[in-house]
């Protein structure tokens, strides 16, 4: 089976980022899935998207380990900044980082960095970096949460709208 043939039936693939996902040596990869057949622009309208974790096996294809659809917005959620995905990246066996983004006058932003735990086997948030930028006046608020912080850590738990977002008063 190949990373195509894994894209859920009405969806479509937008991005996809290969490397060792699950600390085994073997090419896994992210992959960034959204919904066929809706072409809103409305703003918080968009086709749904999902971000899946596959990983490869012994045969040489690959295989869906892990999804979430609640941790990348859709694709007109990001509000007049456009597209809320930023990027996604491998940035060691068994880590990776996921960074949405958008807004207007008030930009948030969202950082999230997981870890595979080899005991669990499955992708743990350690950290999520959130911010809020008045693009006005300059200021801008941080929050960070790690570990016990985060209200659910593993990656298929994930859900942005259970976070505390940082506010500018």
């Amino acid at each position: 089976m190949e990373i195509k043939d894994i894209v859920p039936e009405g969806y479509k693939l937008v991005s996809s980022q290969k490397g060792d996902l699950n600390k085994n040596g073997l090419d896994d990869a992210l992959v960034l899935v959204e919904e066929v057949g809706n072409t809103s622009m409305v703003l918080g309208q968009g086709a749904k998207r999902k971000l899946l974790v596959v990983v490869a096996n012994a045969a040489g294809g690959y295989e869906l380990a892990r999804s979430n659809d609640k941790i990348v917005p859709c694709n007109t959620c990001g509000g007049v900044s456009g597209d809320p995905f930023g990027y996604m990246k491998i940035d060691a066996p068994g880590i990776f980082r996921l960074v949405v983004e958008g807004g207007s006058r008030e930009r948030w932003s969202f950082e999230y960095l997981f870890s595979f735990d080899t005991q669990k086997q499955d992708w743990i948030a350690e950290k999520i970096e959130m911010e809020t930028v008045d693009e006005q006046d300059g200021r801008v608020v941080n929050k960070t949460l790690t570990g016990a912080e985060i209200p659910e850590r593993r990656f298929e738990t994930i859900d942005p709208e259970k976070l505390v977002q940082p506010v500018i008063e």
